[in-house]
């Protein structure tokens, strides 16, 4: 008979055995881990035996919380990989809804990054895609990974590079993250203006107080650079990272939809939510924006660029030599003497409340540019509630600006200026 001390020791290894095992078989009841390889076949079970062979075929297949690990590898012509949810007797298409204890995850099966050429495109909420190379094609307009109409979504550890649309955008969501990413060589061809990484008019989806729904950091963005100009002959864009129309000056498409209480629950994750003012017009959005640790680096645009977006905080980020088109420094408006009424920065705030700048470094070296600018031209006669402290900022450019400041009297931007 074994000693009371072995004995308690082996009773507690056994309920613990015991209690994994159900856990596991719950989970699995629930949830499943799939995986695709170059050497596979779509008509294989998924298995790690018998893998799948095509992303995109296999990403239609994937139910809330299950698991995809694609083996490294090129997968060519991949096209659109939908991650939606597949009706299986109409093969229409819905969000792909999970929840925080069923989190779609699509990843590398191990440490090194398969090569996906296409561009991924989510619906849905609770979905994470990871480390991941995602190849485009430079005349084709799609964005590399995007995320439409979804919640709790997150972007890690991937690389994206070569696509005519932007590298990561966010579109209509809420509660999103791209982490640790590499955004390179995106936004040539989309009239539409893509950048590096985006998010663009996030709309609030679920209602768990969350204080943050944006967050972008440790991204490198370089050499996103926008080609081809917008409907009214402009290039506006390619920079390396934006926050774009978080307050909704712009109503149309699926956000006019939501303000007029007509959007499609099917074809959208979570419920959407704006709050309004007396008059009926939607409010900014309410999560606050963190971008925070990231390098941007020869972007076509600004470095950093927040839009008519109240409420962020850019803090402790890189932004060098940005600013390299052309076509950006074209559309500065210009007085009689063809001097321009302002300057674009490295890290830009135009029509923006309420943005903390803190512990950034930026230097400009282009002409017309400065490392750091604040516009508020909306905002006529109203002191400015940004904070901009502990920055760092310099020009290259022989006798360049540093800083720049338009109808902002009471900014402490006005302190920096050389």
């Amino acid at each position: 008979m074994l000693p009371k001390f072995l004995r308690s020791r082996f009773l507690l290894c056994a309920l613990f055995a015991f209690l994994s095992v159900g856990f596991w078989q719950s989970r699995s009841a629930v949830a499943e881990t799939f995986y695709v390889s170059v050497t596979g076949d779509d008509e294989n079970p998924g298995t790690r035996a018998q893998p799948w062979r095509s992303v995109s075929e296999s990403a239609l297949r994937l139910t809330a919380g299950d698991r995809l690990l694609i083996f490294p590898g090129s997968y060519l012509n991949e096209g659109e990989i939908l991650v939606r949810k597949v009706e299986p007797e109409t093969f229409e298409y819905f969000p792909l809804e999970g929840s925080k204890s069923e989190t779609t995850y699509i990843g590398s099966a191990t440490w090194v990054r398969p090569r996906i050429y296409g561009s991924i495109d989510i619906r849905g909420s609770h979905i994470n895609v990871e480390n991941l190379t995602v190849l485009g094609d430079r005349e084709t307009p799609n964005a590399g990974i995007s995320a439409f109409e979804s919640h709790n979504i997150a972007i890690k550890n991937c690389i994206v590079a070569y696509h005519g649309g932007g590298g990561i955008q966010f579109v209509l969501s809420d509660l999103v993250t791209a982490v640790n990413n590499r955004s390179y060589f995106n936004a040539a061809t989309n009239p539409d203006q893509h950048s590096g990484i985006s998010s663009f008019q996030p709309v609030v989806r679920t209602d768990t107080g969350e204080q943050y729904g944006v967050v972008f950091a440790q991204n490198i963005c370089f050499g996103n650079r926008t080609e081809v100009p917008n409907s009214q002959g402009s290039i506006t864009d390619g920079n390396g990272i934006i926050l774009d129309d978080h307050n909704y000056t712009q109503f149309n498409g699926q956000l006019a939809d939501v303000i007029a209480g007509t959007s499609d629950p099917q074809s959208s994750s979570g419920d959407p939510e704006l709050d309004l003012d007396a008059e009926g017009n939607p409010l900014p959005y309410r999560r606050r924006s963190v971008v925070s640790g990231n390098v941007c680096v020869k972007n076509g645009g600004r470095g950093i660029h927040v839009f008519l977006s109240d409420n962020a905080v850019l803090w402790r980020n890189l932004c060098i030599t940005n600013l390299r088109s052309q076509g950006v420094q074209d559309t500065l408006p210009r007085d009689e003497t063809g001097n321009p009424f302002f300057l674009f920065g490295e890290i830009n705030v135009a029509d923006s409340t309420r943005i903390d700048v803190l512990g950034n470094t930026a230097a400009a070296n282009q002409a017309e540019t400065a490392a750091a600018a604040e516009h508020l031209f909306d905002l006529q006669g109203q002191a400015t509630t940004n904070r901009w402290q502990s920055n760092r900022f310099f020009n290259f450019f022989p006798n360049g600006p540093i800083v720049s400041v338009a109808n902002a009297p009471d900014s402490e931007l006005l302190l920096l200026d050389k």
